[in-house]
């Protein structure tokens, strides 16, 4: 992404709280990032309606990429500036099957990883409504 380039090398600062998080988005983003790098993970999916969710992965500047899924035109836009983020405009998120299986599909689609690489998903459910990342999954492609 445009960040990684800008920034150079892919080396992690300390973790401190983002501000504009709430303790569930802040904790859940913080265990995506941990779980991708103890699972070996390929990618880390976001679902995002607002960036949030995505933007508090990515400030983490872990190794695996982070694929962000957005039914927004303009949010995929921003996230572009932001670091390791490959973006993806979606249909709404319907329910937690298809989303799964969207993002197995969309990471393979792009190279990211193939059948048996593990990838972790961060996600807010109730799915459509902004401020609530709160589910973390591990899934093998």
């Amino acid at each position: 992404s445009i960040a990684m380039v800008a920034e150079g090398s892919g080396l992690r600062r300390p973790y401190a709280p983002a501000p504009e998080a709430s303790v569930a988005t802040d904790t859940v983003t913080d265990a995506v990032v941990r779980a991708a790098e103890r699972s070996h993970a390929k990618a880390i999916v976001a679902l995002t309606e607002s960036g949030t969710t995505a933007r508090m992965v990515a400030r983490f500047r872990s190794d695996a990429p982070v694929v962000c899924f957005t039914p927004h035109e303009t949010v995929a836009r921003q996230l572009t500036l932001s670091y390791g983020c490959v973006t993806r405009v979606t249909g709404a998120f319907k329910s937690l099957d298809a989303v799964i299986s969207d993002a197995r599909e969309q990471v393979k689609q792009a190279g990211l990883a193939k059948k048996g690489d593990t990838i972790v998903i961060a996600a807010g459910m109730p799915f459509g409504k902004s401020g609530g990342t709160n589910l973390l999954l591990v899934q093998k492609v």
